[in-house]
């Protein structure tokens, strides 16, 4: 009997020490957004932290690993652009609207890039863009895409407007990305308001 209150004193014990570790853990994410809030920027894509959503391409193929993603297509003859969409906090964007975008990138030489790597803001259904940036660099070696830019056009941005996507094949890795208002670019990457507000609500 002394034994089995024993162990379930220490199986609550454990319980606590998680809870502690689950607290401490939404803490520091608190504290990120507030450190973010300081420096007057906020992270407009939602869920950067997680996976994204894998938009076209039979071949293309996006895993996370343990600080990054990886990005794959590979096997295509024809332009398929394959690759991952994000959604963001704005539903609309106007023509000179200034943001910052801020995306560490890794493009591995493993499969070669026949086309392009590009960053798209657009409305799929319309197929109508307001920003693109191609990515190019160094491969194999962890560079930053620190771009800023101006829309170009107004647009309503429906579901899941920011791609990334090789137009035919290539590999890549990606950590979180961060694209705020503004001509400034961050300096790491902080959580949307909404995926903060998320985390405090399922405490």
């Amino acid at each position: 009997a002394l034994t089995q209150t024993v162990n379930t004193q220490t199986g609550q014990i454990d319980n606590i020490n998680r809870k502690t570790a689950d607290l401490e853990s939404g803490i520091d994410g608190v504290t990120e957004r507030f450190e973010s809030l300081r420096a007057g920027q906020k992270n407009l894509i939602l869920n950067s932290d997680k996976i994204p959503f894998k938009q076209t391409g039979a071949n293309t193929t996006i895993v996370a690993e343990e600080d990054y993603f990886v990005l794959t297509s590979t096997g295509y003859t024809a332009n398929s652009w394959g690759g991952v969409t994000w959604d963001l906090s704005i539903n609309s964007i106007k023509a000179g609207e200034e943001f910052s975008l801020l995306l560490p990138v890794y493009l591995d030489s493993s499969v070669a890039n026949d086309a392009e790597l590009s960053l798209v803001i657009k409305n799929h259904t319309l197929n109508l863009a307001t920003f693109m940036q191609t990515i190019s660099g160094q491969t194999d070696k962890w560079f930053n895409l620190a771009v800023t830019f101006k829309a170009t056009r107004d647009l309503v941005l429906g579901s899941k407007p920011l791609y990334l996507c090789f137009t035919k094949n290539g590999k890549m890795r990606f950590k979180k990305p961060i694209l705020v208002s503004g001509n400034v670019i961050p300096s790491d990457w902080s959580p949307a308001d909404e995926d903060t507000a998320q985390q405090i609500a399922e405490y």
